[in-house]
C-alpha cells in the first residue's frame, strides 16, 4: 500500500511540474477561467506571471515529502515574491482509507484561517493517523477547543460562511479527475486493439506457413515448382467445386497469394485492405471445408499440402480462424474512426 501510495505522489508531482511549465509558456499571465478556486487554498498573487495548481493527498508519502521541501521554497522564493500564484487542490486517493477525511478537516480549518498548521500537522503525523486512522486527534492537538469546535462543525457538513465542507471537496474532485483523465488517456492497447494484433500475428504466421508448405509439399530436398503445384491441383480438384482451369489457376496462384497477404499483414500497410482480403479468403476456405464435410466426401484437406483427413477438428479450427479473422478486420475499421489519442490516423 505505501509503494502504491509512493508511485501515486510521485504521479501527483509530475503533474505539478507539467502544470508549472505549460503555466509560464502558455499563460505568462493569470487566467480568470480557473474554476473553483477556493481563496483559502490559493497562495500569492493572481497577476503573477506563473499559475501553478499542486493536487495533494495528505496520506501519500511522496506528497508529504513535496510539502516539507519543495512547497516550503516554493512558498518562501516565488509565491511570497509574486512570481507564482498557487492554488491547492486536495486529491485524495481511493487506496488512501483516511485521505478524504483528513482532505475535509484540512479544508475546514483554512476557511478559519488555521490551514498552515493543519496542513504541517497532518504531513508530520502521516504515519500516526495512517494507521489508526485518527484524524480528528491529530488536528486537535494543534487547535483551540473552540476552533476544533468549529472545524468538526464544517466537517460535518454544518453552513458556514456559505458552502459545505463535503460539497466543495466532492465537486472540486470529480472536476480535477475529469481534467486528469483528459490529460492522462487510456492505455494504446485495448480489447479490440489487442485482437488486432493477435489476428495480425496468428493469420500472418498461418498463411505464409501454409503458401510456404504447398510449394515444399513439406518435403526436404524441395521437389520442383511444376510438381509441388501440380499436386496441390489435385487437392483442389478433390473438392470437386471448380472447372479445370478454375483449379489450375487456385493451384498456381493460391501459393504466392497467401505468402504475399501474410507478408502484408505484419507489415500493416493499407491494414484494412488486406485484412478484408485475407478474411474472404478464409470464408470460402470454410465454405468448401463445411461442403465436403456435410457430403462425406473422405478428401484431405490441403491446407498444409500434407495428408490431412477433412474432420469435423478441421472446420472447427478454420471456423474459429474465420472468426478471428471477421473480428480483427471489424476492429480494424472501428479502430481507423476513432484512433486513440497516442497514434496516428491509419490512412487507408
Amino acid at each position: 500500500m505505501k509503494h502504491r501510495g509512493i508511485l501515486a505522489g510521485a504521479v501527483l508531482q509530475s503533474i505539478l511540474v507539467a502544470f508549472a511549465v505549460l503555466s509560464t509558456l502558455a499563460a505568462p499571465q493569470y487566467s480568470p477561467d480557473i474554476p473553483d478556486v477556493d481563496p483559502h487554498k490559493a497562495f500569492g498573487s493572481k497577476n503573477a506571471p506563473v499559475t501553478m495548481e499542486v493536487f495533494s493527498d495528505f496520506q501519500c508519502p511522496a506528497c508529504k515529502t513535496l510539502f516539507t521541501t519543495t512547497n516550503r521554497r516554493l512558498m518562501e522564493d516565488y509565491v511570497s515574491s509574486g512570481k507564482v500564484y498557487l492554488i491547492h487542490r486536495d486529491f485524495p486517493l481511493p487506496m488512501h482509507a483516511h485521505s478524504r477525511v483528513a482532505a475535509r478537516y484540512a479544508r475546514a480549518a483554512a476557511q478559519l484561517g488555521k490551514g498552515e498548521s493543519v496542513e504541517q500537522a497532518l504531513f508530520q503525523n502521516q504515519e500516526k493517523w495512517e494507521q489508526n486512522g485518527d484524524v480528528d486527534g491529530t488536528v486537535a492537538a494543534v487547535l483551540s477547543a473552540a476552533a476544533m469546535t468549529k472545524v468538526r462543525a464544517k466537517n460535518e457538513g454544518i453552513i458556514f460562511h456559505g458552502g459545505k465542507t463535503a460539497e466543495l471537496l466532492a465537486a472540486e474532485l470529480n472536476e480535477r479527475r475529469t481534467e486528469i483523465r483528459k490529460m492522462m488517456p487510456s492505455s494504446p492497447l485495448n480489447l479490440r486493439r489487442a485482437i488486432i494484433w493477435i489476428g495480425r500475428l496468428v493469420l500472418a504466421g498461418i498463411f505464409i506457413y501454409a503458401g510456404y508448405a504447398k510449394l515444399t509439399m513439406g518435403m526436404r530436398p524441395r521437389p520442383p515448382l511444376g510438381v509441388a503445384l501440380s499436386f496441390f491441383a489435385l487437392q483442389v480438384d478433390s473438392y470437386r467445386i471448380l472447372p479445370s482451369w478454375g483449379v489450375k489457376l487456385v493451384a498456381h496462384t493460391l501459393p504466392f497469394a497467401e505468402i504475399g497477404l501474410g507478408l502484408l499483414l505484419l507489415i500493416g500497410w493499407r491494414f484494412r485492405i488486406w485484412a478484408t482480403l485475407v478474411t474472404l479468403i478464409m470464408l470460402g476456405f470454410f465454405a468448401a471445408v463445411v461442403r465436403s464435410y456435410a457430403l462425406g466426401m473422405q478428401i484431405n484437406c490441403g491446407c498444409f499440402a500434407t495428408p490431412e483427413p477433412l474432420t469435423i477438428k478441421t472446420v472447427i479450427r478454420d471456423g474459429a480462424l474465420l472468426a478471428l479473422a471477421l473480428l480483427m478486420t471489424i476492429f480494424a475499421f472501428i479502430e481507423a474512426r476513432r484512433p486513440h489519442p497516442w497514434t496516428a490516423p491509419e490512412k487507408a
